[in-house]
């Protein structure tokens, strides 16, 4: 038995062979046909559950006969009693299968699906709880999207290791943002809002280009608060301004959001309307995200923006999926943008004619991202990371601003950013100081008229003896001078001034130029002057920078020349910036 399998539930079907058969052998109904018609066998892909109007459910290998029965209709006498009948043996099955981080999806039709879930009301909760992924087939609008939701889960599931999400760090707004997600290999996003005080940013986000995705959020609610009017008009010059300094490949690359109304669908629409032609020139080059948010019926209010832009086939569907948002308005604290499960597949349903007239159809949407949401978000970027996978888009797109996630204060906080930022400042330091031509030329001559290792030796010492015996096994680890374990527990014992004077008089004995040799890089901050000292931003990029690449080596970020003199004064006159992070563990 494989656990790790994800595992499909499915109905029984009229269809069947005669004789005895395996379970999903024995059937031979339209969605038994389109699961073999599109791999080559399921089961060795996914544990495969089946509910029968006869056993309940019984899994794919039980061995049943051929037979002639029915579902009974919801509501009554014999759906009860079928219910009564195979509660505790379907039961029993599920907590053998609903096995914890695994993924589970069931697609059954109406009556079996009201069956599953008066067999599951009870004992099962946790159960659920503990998968990966959960998808319940519900509100399906009949055997055709039946068919197409069964394609998607199998497809998704034959090509689980082809599901490759494209994640950004958005909300940079800062040069140290910029250059610490660039170093790390992230794809970036930004606001239009940021470029006028930034000009710095339009670099970074042409450069990223070249080899990695970055969008720009057209910026409206951000000037909003900040009292600034901006139009559609506005966006759409700059947007135009940015992709003719691109090339056609950076271009291809680039995610640019269409004025949104998170409050009036009904503007939203009025904009896709009114700049319809300048939309569809923007998505003839590059890739053009139009925001569905909440509304009545959300399929009606994104096929009304589809049709004025006559189904453009370069559209990115936005997928609002922060749980809430603060207005900055007054009288509105917050409101709650995140689209349900539910409206997201009926986006994703979507589909369009490929010609007038034609039987063929093609989805609407050319892929599909979800704002507000990263590979940290839980179950909730778990659950439709794998519903967009259903439905064909293997690389869905993801965003969130990390930022104020990974840094607080950096004297208090204990966020993993910010404990990057604490290290990073002697990381910075050691790197400077031990590059410095002083530190370099210090040397046993230079001890005997300044005897800084010496003296930091014996400071050491009559502050602690056992500090002073760790740091002594740190200096000269690998060699005979290294204390065994029982050696120091005798030092531990001894009478501390004993231990001190015994102490002392070895370190007087040792060469001095050896001690010089092994002590120095131990002793480094004994060097450190104010013109080694980090700073904030030099702080900032190596914790971002950190944070997120992982065990991976970061790479070097290429600087404006033009906009040179606008990035903080630490990085100006340099071309390239590489983070050193070889000394953050």
């Amino acid at each position: 038995m494989n656990n790790t399998k994800p595992l499909l539930i499915i109905n029984c079907s009229d269809l069947k062979k005669l004789g005895v058969h395996a379970a999903y052998d024995l059937y031979q109904g339209k969605i038994f046909s389109l699961i073999n018609s599109n791999c080559r066998d399921i089961r060795e892909y996914a544990d495969v559950l089946i509910m029968s109007a006869k056993h309940g459910l019984i899994t794919a290998d039980a061995q049943i006969a051929h037979y002639n029965l029915e579902m009974p209709n919801i509501g009554t006498l014999e759906m009860n009693e079928f219910i009564k009948t195979h509660k505790k043996s379907a039961t029993v099955l599920l907590k053998e299968k609903l096995t914890k981080g695994r993924d589970c999806y069931v697609c059954l039709t109406l009556k079996y699906q009201h069956t599953f879930d008066h067999l599951t009301e009870n004992g099962l909760t946790s159960r659920f709880k503990g998968l990966n992924y959960l998808y319940v087939s519900r509100n399906c609008g009949g055997i055709g999207y039946m068919r197409g939701r069964v394609k998607g889960i199998v497809n998704a599931i034959v090509n689980k290791a082809c599901i490759k999400p494209v994640i950004f760090r958005s909300g940079v707004a800062n040069a140290d943002e910029a250059i610490g997600y660039l170093s790390a290999g992230c794809n970036i996003g930004t606001s239009l809002a940021y470029f006028d005080s930034k000009p710095f940013l339009p670099y970074f986000i042409s450069n990223s280009l070249k080899s990695q995705y970055s969008f720009i959020d057209n910026g409206v609610i951000t000037a909003m608060n900040k009292g600034e009017n901006v139009t559609p008009n506005d966006v759409f010059a700059n947007y135009k301004n940015i992709i003719d300094r691109l090339t056609v490949e950076q271009a291809s690359r680039l995610s640019l959001v269409v004025p949104d109304d998170i409050l009036f669908p009904t503007k939203s629409l009025k904009v896709v309307t009114d700049h319809a032609k300048a939309i569809i020139a923007l998505a003839n080059r590059c890739q053009v995200m139009i925001v569905v948010h909440k509304c009545g019926n959300v399929v009606n209010h994104a096929t009304n923006m589809l049709e004025a832009l006559n189904y453009h086939p370069n559209i990115t569907l936005g997928v609002p999926s922060r749980l809430s948002i603060d207005t900055g308005f007054e009288g509105l604290d917050k409101i709650h943008p995140r689209l349900s499960l539910s409206d997201i597949e009926r986006l994703l349903e979507m589909k369009v004619p490929i010609k007038p007239n034609s039987k063929v159809k093609r989805p609407v949407w050319r892929r599909v991202h979800f704002l507000g949401l990263c590979e940290k978000s839980g179950q909730a970027y778990m659950d439709r990371l794998n519903l967009a996978a259903q439905y064909g888009y293997m690389t869905p797109h993801f965003d969130t601003c990390r930022t104020p996630a990974l840094i607080g204060n950096e004297k208090k906080s204990n966020l993993l950013g910010t404990k990057l930022l604490r290290l990073s400042k002697n990381m910075i330091e050691h790197n400077r100081v031990v590059n410095d031509v002083c530190f370099k030329s210090h040397d046993i001559d230079s001890e005997w008229d300044e005897p800084v290792i010496y003296e930091a030796m014996t400071e050491l010492l009559n502050r602690s003896v056992s500090v002073y015996l760790h740091n002594w096994n740190a200096i000269f680890k690998g060699t005979a001078l290294a204390f065994t374990t029982s050696e120091q527990s005798s030092y531990m014992s001894m009478n501390e001034d004993d231990a001190i004077v015994e102490l002392d008089d070895l370190l007087c004995r040792i060469d001095p130029a050896f001690l010089t040799q092994k002590a120095k890089p131990h002793f480094w901050m004994t060097f450190c002057e104010r013109k080694h000292e980090s700073i904030s931003v030099e702080r900032r990029i190596a914790a971002l920078c950190k944070a997120m690449v992982g065990d991976k080596k970061p790479v070097p970020v290429m600087l404006p020349v033009e906009f040179n003199h606008t990035l903080p004064q630490p990085l100006q006159g340099q071309l390239f910036y590489l983070p050193e992070l070889k000394y953050i563990q």
